[in-house]
């Protein structure tokens, strides 16, 4: 919306608002350059200071609040699978999101945003993510094709981004390592892959057993290599 409407002046809050209220139809123009203006998960400073920033008013407004007992509210970033049901329920959003899609699975990046790699994605969830602030945790899902861990060196590269992530103050993250296809199998052919378990969103269960949109949504993840 910053970069659209205030920095590249090609669009109108009114133009924005009518968008969202009709689904984008009609307004397809605008939804490409919403979609390809700059969002978080890219490594772009400028798009994960605003995340940064939208996060660090809420963790403040929280932590001003204490239980009926004097205990502190504290803050966590995470939405279990509950993205897919309060994406049925969320209208149009100004990142190219139709209603009703699911949104972004806890702290991943918006499904929108440009594929820049697994570097990218881990930098800008340290850079945007006040750990300080997440003692309750919260909840990155990652997910790598197998064949790009399969070597020694791969394994010591995965290490090296894990450590560089850490560092940047990365607080938490879980991977998934399977490819796209073998996960499309498991759903054609389930009695093969009951013992096939998935990380789903601050939990861990049979892919088998979920739901078809819930298992589409771990698919959808972008498959990274190191």
């Amino acid at each position: 919306m910053d970069t659209v409407i205030f920095k590249e002046h090609t669009a109108e809050w009114a133009d924005l608002k009518d968008a969202l209220k009709h689904n984008w139809e009609g307004h397809e123009s605008l939804r490409e350059k919403c979609v390809n203006a700059p969002k978080y998960g890219c490594d772009d400073k400028y798009a994960d200071n605003w995340c940064k920033e939208v996060l660090d008013c809420w963790f403040g407004e929280l932590e001003q609040y204490k239980t009926a007992h004097g205990g502190h509210f504290i803050g966590g970033l995470i939405s279990m699978d509950s993205y897919i049901t309060l994406g049925q329920w969320t209208g149009a959003t100004p990142d190219g999101r139709f209603a009703q899609e699911h949104l972004s699975d806890s702290v991943a990046p918006s499904r929108y945003a440009q594929h820049k790699g697994a570097t990218a994605r881990h930098m800008s969830a340290a850079r945007a993510i006040d750990a300080y602030h997440t003692t309750n945790g919260v909840t990155f899902n990652q997910r790598f094709g197998q064949s790009t861990v399969n070597t020694e060196r791969d394994i010591q590269k995965w290490a090296d981004l894990v450590r560089t992530y850490m560092d940047a103050g990365g607080q938490q993250i879980q991977y998934l390592v399977l490819d796209s296809e073998e996960l499309k199998d498991a759903q054609i052919h389930p009695d093969d892959y009951r013992d096939l378990l998935v990380r789903v969103g601050g939990y861990s269960a049979v892919f088998v057993d979920l739901t078809k949109e819930l298992q589409d949504s771990i698919i959808a993840r972008e498959e990274l290599s190191v």
